[in-house]
C-alpha cells in the first residue's frame, strides 16, 4: 500500500469533514441515452475495462492508504422496459438523485459505478459514476473511450498497461529536479500569500436547506457560436479558455460585493514519466489558486489579459500543489480558507469531449453533474458535439437558487453577446453586462441584502473634436490583428530603467507631462477609426512593492513579468501608454548601495513615435523645467503634405518598388502566410567608437550620411544570409548622389 497524493488526501479528508460544504465525495456522474445496447457485450466490456486500468480496482483504507486490490467495476442492470411512462420517469429521477449524491464505498474498492437502465422501445440509459480519488475528469474521457472500444470489439483483450499510475507516482517522487522546482515554487507562493484575496463573498440561501442539495445548470452553444468565439479570442490574442474565464470572472464580480477574490482553476497536466501516460486512468489534477481583481471601468479585454497573466504565473509555479497553498493560507490567517468557486476549462482538448466512437456506441451525454467538498459552484466549459457545453454544478444548500440562476443567464448572455459583437471586448465590463440583459442580477451582501453599487471609475471627458485616424495609424491597428502574416503585435516600444527614484517627484513630473503633452491623453476608437484628446490627465501608472522580498526573489519576480509586459497590447479604452514601477528591497548591512527602483515603460506608436518617446522620457527623468514640443502633438494634428506633393511622392514610390514583388526570403520556420501571430525579442551589439568613426569617414568620403551607411551595412548582411542576395542588393543599392542617399 502507499500513501495518497496531496490531492487524493484532500478529497479523502473532505468526504469525511463535518465542516461547511464538507461530507461529500468528489465524484463525477454522467448519463448517456441510446438504444439497442446488448447487456452481455457491455458486461464483458466493463470487465475488460477493469482489467485494463488498475486504478478502477483502487481501495482506500480507513487510515488513508491506497492499494490496487479491489474487484473492479461490475455492470448493474435495472429493467424498466415494462413500466409505464410516468413510472419510468419517476424511477429515472430517483436514480439520478441517488447517484448525484452518492459516496462510493472506496474502502471496499468501489471507485467506479456503472449501471444500465433498460427502457421501453429498446431504449436504454447508461449511468456512469466515478470517484475522483481514482478517476479525474480527464481520465473519465479515457474510461468512456476504452469502454466503447471494448464494446465494439468484444474479443479485444483487456491487458493492463506496462506502466501503471503507481509507477507514474514512484517515478515522479524520484525526480530530484521536480522536487527542486516544488521547493522553489513553494517559496514563490508563500511570498504572495499575504496578497492573496479572499474567497468570493457568496450570498447564503434565504431559507437554509436540509442536507446536501446539488443541481445543474447547462446550455449548449452551437458550432457557429463556438467558431465566432474562437475568432474573437484570436483577434484579441487570447485563448478561448481565457476569454470564457474572463467573462465568468466579470459576471461573478458583478454579482457579489467582492472587488478582489480568488478562483479555483483545475489543471490536469501529466508529466512524461511513463509511455502512454495520456492513456492512463488516475488522479492527475492540480487546482491553481487564481487571484482576480476587479477595476471599475476596465474593458473586458483588459480583465481577460490580467487573468491570463495571472494564469501564466500560476502555471509556471504549479509544482507546488494547490491544496498545499490553501493549507499555508489557512495557517497564515489562523482559520480554514476555502476556494468555493471552481472554473474548469476543457476547450483546448485534442478533439471533442467524447470521440465519435463513444457517441456512436452509447449516444450523447444527456446529463452530467459533479460534487466536491467545499465547492459551492463548479463552472465548466468544454468542447463538445461541435459546440461548447456550459455546465454549472451548484450547491443550493450553500447559495441561493434564484441568485445563481440569474448569474448563469447573465453569463450565457455575455458569451453570446461577445460571439455576436466581437467589439464588445474593447468596452467596459459594466457596459457589456448592461448590453446583455435588461437587468443584471443584483449584488448581494454578506447579510443577503442588496449591496450598494460600486462607484464607477470616472470616464475621461473630452472637449476636443474627434479626428480620423491617419493611414499609418490604421495600418498599426491592422497589425494588432491576425489578418496578415506576422501580426498579433502592437507597434510599440518597451523600455526598462533602473536606478534610485524619488517616487513622489516622479509622479508629480509624470502628471505634469500628461497634463501638458496632448499625445499622452490621446485615445483611439478602433471601431470608428477615430481619435480624440481627453481633457482629464490620467496617470497610466502602476506600482508593485517588492520591498518585503529578498533581493533575489524580487528580481525573479521582475524577470518573470518582463516579457509578458513588453508584449502586452494596450487597452484602447485608455490612452495607449503605461508605466510600471517596482519598489526594490533595501540593501542589507555591508552590501553597499544599489538601485532602489525599476521602471517598465511601454508606448504605442498609435499615439507617439520613437523620437517623441525619447523626448518624453528625457523630460520625465530629467531635472530641467518641463517643456513641450510640437513633436508631441497627436498624429491627427500634424500638418500633412499638399495633395500635389503626395501624388508626386506616390508616383516615385510606385516606380521605386515596382521590382519589389515579395518580402525577403528569410528561412521562415513555416510558410509566411501561416504565421498569423508573432512574438519578438531583442538582440543587440555595440559597435566600438573607433570602428564607428572609421565607418563614418568611409561614408563621408562618398557623400553618404551615417544613417545611409548603417542601412547599407544591415541590408548587405541580410542579403548575405538570404537566397536572393543579388536581387536584394540591386533593390537596396544607394543612389550615387549624397542628397538622394540621405
Amino acid at each position: 500500500m502507499r500513501e495518497l497524493t496531496i490531492m487524493q488526501a484532500a478529497y479523502w479528508v473532505g468526504r469525511q469533514s463535518a465542516a461547511a460544504m464538507g461530507g461529500v465525495a468528489a465524484h463525477l456522474y454522467a448519463e448517456f441515452d441510446h438504444q439497442g445496447l446488448d447487456v452481455g457485450t457491455l458486461r464483458r466490456a466493463v470487465e475488460r475495462l477493469g482489467e485494463m486500468h488498475p486504478m478502477l480496482r483502487l481501495r482506500v483504507s480507513a487510515d488513508g492508504l491506497q492499494a490496487v486490490d479491489g474487484d473492479g467495476p461490475v455492470l448493474e442492470v435495472d429493467d424498466l422496459s415494462t413500466l409505464g411512462e410516468e413510472a419510468v420517469a419517476k424511477a429515472l429521477s430517483a436514480k439520478r438523485q441517488a447517484k448525484t449524491n452518492q459516496s462510493l464505498p472506496i474502502h471496499l474498492g468501489r471507485v467506479c459505478d456503472l449501471s444500465l437502465s433498460l427502457l421501453p422501445g429498446d431504449r436504454c440509459r447508461l449511468h456512469v459514476d466515478t470517484d475522483m480519488i481514482a478517476v479525474d475528469p480527464q481520465s473519465f474521457r479515457r474510461l468512456m473511450e476504452d469502454l466503447a472500444r471494448f464494446y465494439e470489439d468484444s474479443d479485444m483483450p483487456g491487458q493492463p498497461r506496462q506502466a501503471s499510475y503507481f509507477d507514474y507516482l514512484t517515478r515522479m517522487e524520484a525526480d530530484g529536479e521536480l522536487a527542486a522546482r516544488r521547493e522553489r515554487d513553494r517559496e514563490w507562493w508563500r511570498s504572495r500569500l499575504s496578497e492573496m484575496p479572499p474567497a468570493p463573498a457568496l450570498p447564503s440561501p434565504e431559507e437554509p436547506q436540509a442536507g446536501i442539495c446539488s443541481d445543474r445548470l447547462a446550455a449548449q452553444l452551437g458550432p457557429s457560436e463556438r467558431e465566432a468565439l474562437t475568432r474573437t479570442a484570436r483577434r484579441h490574442h487570447l485563448t478561448l479558455s481565457t476569454l470564457m474565464l474572463g467573462l465568468f470572472a466579470a459576471v461573478l464580480g458583478a454579482s457579489t460585493p467582492s472587488r478582489r477574490f480568488r478562483l479555483n482553476v483545475p489543471m490536469f497536466h501529466r508529466l512524461p514519466y511513463a509511455d502512454g501516460v495520456d492513456e492512463m486512468i488516475g488522479e492527475f489534477s492540480n487546482p491553481l489558486i487564481l487571484p482576480v481583481t476587479r477595476v471599475a471601468g476596465e474593458s473586458v479585454e483588459h480583465l481577460c489579459r490580467c487573468i491570463g497573466a495571472e494564469m501564466t504565473q500560476a502555471i509556471s509555479h504549479a509544482a507546488y500543489p494547490g491544496p498545499s497553498i490553501m493549507r499555508d493560507l489557512s495557517r497564515l490567517n489562523g482559520e480554514v480558507q476555502l476556494a468555493p468557486v471552481v472554473f474548469t476549462a476543457g476547450l483546448d482538448l485534442r478533439g471533442e469531449l467524447f470521440s465519435d466512437r463513444v457517441t456512436r456506441t452509447f449516444g450523447a451525454m444527456g446529463f452530467v453533474i459533479s460534487q466536491g467538498p467545499q465547492v459551492a459552484l463548479d463552472a465548466q466549459v468544454v468542447s463538445a458535439y461541435s459546440g461548447i457545453l456550459i455546465n454549472w454544478d451548484v450547491r443550493l444548500d450553500a447559495i441561493p437558487e434564484a441568485w445563481v440562476k440569474a448569474m448563469f443567464e447573465t453569463y450565457l448572455a455575455c458569451v453570446r453577446h461577445v460571439a455576436t459583437v466581437p467589439e464588445a471586448l474593447s468596452q467596459p465590463v459594466e457596459a457589456v453586462l448592461a448590453a446583455c440583459v435588461e437587468s443584471k442580477p443584483a449584488a448581494i451582501s454578506h447579510t443577503g441584502r442588496p449591496a450598494a453599487p460600486e462607484e464607477p471609475r470616472s470616464m475621461a471627458h473630452s472637449s476636443a473634436p474627434e479626428r480620423a485616424l491617419t493611414p499609418l495609424q490604421r495600418a498599426y491597428l491592422l497589425g494588432r490583428g491576425n489578418q496578415f502574416p506576422l501580426g498579433g503585435v502592437a507597434m510599440q516600444e518597451f523600455r526598462e530603467y533602473r536606478g534610485k527614484l524619488a517616487i513622489d517627484k516622479f509622479k508629480t513630473r509624470l502628471h505634469a507631462l500628461v497634463r501638458t503633452v496632448p499625445c499622452l491623453r490621446n485615445r483611439i476608437d478602433a471601431e470608428n477609426l477615430t481619435q480624440h484628446v481627453d481633457d482629464e490627465a490620467r496617470l497610466n501608472l502602476d506600482e508593485i512593492d517588492l520591498r518585503g522580498l529578498p533581493a533575489a526573489k524580487a528580481w525573479e519576480r521582475i524577470d518573470a513579468m518582463r516579457e509578458t509586459y513588453a508584449h502586452h497590447l494596450h487597452d484602447l479604452s485608455l490612452p495607449p501608454w503605461h508605466m510600471l514601477v517596482f519598489h526594490l528591497p533595501q540593501p542589507q548591512s555591508g552590501e553597499g548601495s544599489y538601485d532602489s527602483h525599476v521602471v517598465f515603460a511601454r508606448f504605442d506608436a498609435l499615439v507617439v513615435d520613437g523620437r517623441s518617446i525619447a523626448t518624453i522620457l528625457r523630460q520625465l527623468f530629467g531635472s530641467a523645467p518641463l517643456a513641450t514640443s510640437s513633436l508631441l502633438a497627436p498624429a491627427a494634428d500634424r500638418t500633412l503634405p499638399a495633395q500635389a506633393e503626395r501624388e508626386a511622392d506616390a508616383a516615385y514610390w510606385t516606380r521605386k518598388l515596382e521590382t519589389a514583388s515579395e518580402p525577403p526570403r528569410l528561412p521562415w520556420k513555416r510558410p509566411l502566410a501561416e504565421i498569423r501571430a508573432s512574438r519578438y525579442e531583442r538582440r543587440s551589439v555595440t559597435v566600438p567608437r573607433d570602428d564607428f568613426v572609421k565607418l563614418t569617414k568611409v561614408g563621408a568620403a562618398r557623400t553618404l550620411f551615417r544613417h545611409s551607411v548603417l542601412t547599407a551595412v544591415i541590408l548587405e548582411t541580410l542579403a548575405h544570409w538570404t537566397s536572393e542576395g543579388g536581387a536584394l542588393r540591386r533593390r537596396s543599392r544607394c543612389p550615387a548622389d549624397g542628397a538622394d542617399g540621405q
